[in-house]
């Protein structure tokens, strides 16, 4: 991509998202950078733009165009765009997720999750995305946070029908990922949650401690309150309101750390980070009594 059409759509993305401008103008803008989102010819020019750029509205640009053009045309992409995609996007996280603005991050994760839940069966590498973003947890407190992110949108997205597939194909993706990946991040959540409680993830910022803490809670709940059955249950009977935890988590639930981690969550937090916490406890309150042996050990 030459210097002058990077610029241009520089100016345009700062047309369109910034401040000060009249509503001729941002739709004006709009009109002229809709075809990145549009025309499929466009995807490579739009990982182009988003690799050259420094600007923040223009990365978001870049990744929620590339999102449009994943899931409108997926099919019409050969294998190795669509990976190519998924890798240049898990890389550009990996080495400048940290110094980017927040809702670039967010326009980022949303686009990797969006990948992989399209390319779910498609190939290994789409699915062995959550053993690569446990690499995030071991780097940096601000590698953290973004790979805790990743966790949080992927089971939104996986849990989710966001994209209009038939629903036999979200639920046999859906599935696939609660048996091969969601005990796996949960217990990652109350690790991270443990770690943090407990100081041994060294010295980190005030702030780094709130997102840290928010992220943990938000994935935790995320997990417990995932659509396990896949099916809305008759409000009439016993099991409104149940979480059907799988009986392989048994373990997990009935550790007692797992309660304790939570409960000191809730009793060092402020809100909104104790109302999250509340969240998880009440949704363990609320798992199924056919997982436990007996109602002493519930």
């Amino acid at each position: 991509m030459d210097a002058n059409t990077l610029q241009e759509v520089e100016a345009l993305s700062q047309q369109l998202y910034g401040g000060g401008t009249s509503n001729e103008a941002r739709a004006e803008a709009e009109r002229q950078l809709s075809v990145l989102s549009t025309n499929p010819e466009m995807l490579d020019q739009v990982r182009q733009i988003l690799e050259a750029t420094s600007q923040p509205f223009t990365q978001h640009l870049a990744c929620t165009s590339a999102a449009k053009q994943l899931t409108s045309n997926w099919g019409r992409f050969s294998a190795q765009q669509r990976l190519d995609m998924r890798n240049f996007t898990l890389t550009f996280l990996a080495n400048k997720g940290p110094s980017c603005e927040s809702f670039v991050v967010v326009a980022l994760v949303s686009l990797l999750a969006r990948i992989t839940k399209l390319g779910w069966f498609e190939n290994s590498e789409h699915s062995d995305v959550p053993k690569e973003v446990t690499q995030f947890l071991s780097a940096s407190v601000d590698h953290c946070v973004i790979g805790l992110q990743i966790f949080n949108e992927l089971i939104s997205e996986m849990n989710v029908n966001k994209t209009g597939q038939p629903l036999s194909t979200h639920r046999k993706k859906s599935v696939s990922f609660r048996d091969r990946n969601l005990f796996q991040i949960f217990q990652i959540s109350l690790q991270t949650l443990q770690q943090l409680l407990s100081g041994t993830l060294g010295q980190i910022t005030p702030q780094q401690d709130v997102r840290l803490r928010e992220q943990s809670l938000r994935l935790a709940l995320g997990c417990l309150s995932y659509d396990f059955i896949g099916t809305s249950v008759d409000e009439s009977t016993e099991d409104v309101g149940t979480v059907q935890i799988p009986s392989n988590w048994r373990g997990g639930i009935e550790d007692e750390n797992t309660l304790s981690t939570v409960l000191q969550a809730y009793t060092t937090s402020q809100p909104p980070q104790s109302a999250q916490a509340m969240e998880c406890l009440s949704q363990l309150a609320s798992v199924r009594r056919s997982l436990f042996p007996n109602q002493e050990c519930r």
